[in-house]
């Protein structure tokens, strides 16, 4: 979707001379950081999703150069969460709630997230008041917590107990024989090294 979809969208927008054109794209683009990132940063995507997202935005650069009169936008947003989301920050929430979630190590990885509706306000914003012929952002709401300070959040405000929090080592020594058995089977079991 992300790659083939686009060239036949970009087909389609040039017949008809569509000058304006907003991409949601990721910060998967990236791929793993231990450093903050900013929109400067070197991109080396770890998956299929973050290579196709990355592919997309090189699709629509030259689709941008290609056309004098175009605005691009792409907005590489963090994880997203809002009403009715089942993505990663909708299961870490279902996780915290379920009583039997375990803290891998300790849990100071940043998990940037950010809200559906604020990321529609930027949106709006760059369209609305931007004249930049492209523009290219990450997007992240703040503060940005650390994932233990993100479940101990849930677990505080919904009255339930905290997570049990074991070494890195550990979950590491439980995962990677998982990691082998999604291998094998090709299957998501839900829980990886990852």
């Amino acid at each position: 979707t992300n790659v083939e979809a686009l060239k036949k969208i970009l087909k389609v927008i040039n017949e008809v001379g569509i000058k304006k054109f907003l991409f949601l794209s990721s910060v998967a683009v990236y791929g793993i950081s231990k450093l903050a990132i900013d929109e400067k940063s070197p991109k080396a995507p770890v998956n299929h999703y973050g290579r196709s997202k990355l592919m997309a935005e090189e699709l629509l650069l030259e689709w941008a150069v290609s056309n004098k009169n175009s605005k691009l936008i792409i907005i590489r947003p963090t994880a997203v969460f809002g009403n009715k989301n089942i993505g990663n920050i909708f299961r870490l929430f279902k996780a915290s709630t379920s009583n039997k979630f375990i803290l891998p190590g300790a849990g100071g990885a940043i998990k940037s997230i950010a809200y559906v509706k604020n990321i529609v306000d930027s949106v709006i914003y760059c369209v609305n008041e931007l004249n930049e012929k492209n523009i290219i952002y990450n997007y992240s709401d703040y503060p940005q917590l650390d994932t233990e300070s993100l479940s101990f959040k849930i677990s505080e405000n919904l009255s339930i107990k905290k997570p049990f929090k074991i070494p890195l080592i550990l979950t590491k020594l439980i995962s990677y024989p998982i990691d082998f058995l999604e291998f094998l089977t090709s299957k998501d079991l839900k829980i990886n090294s990852m």
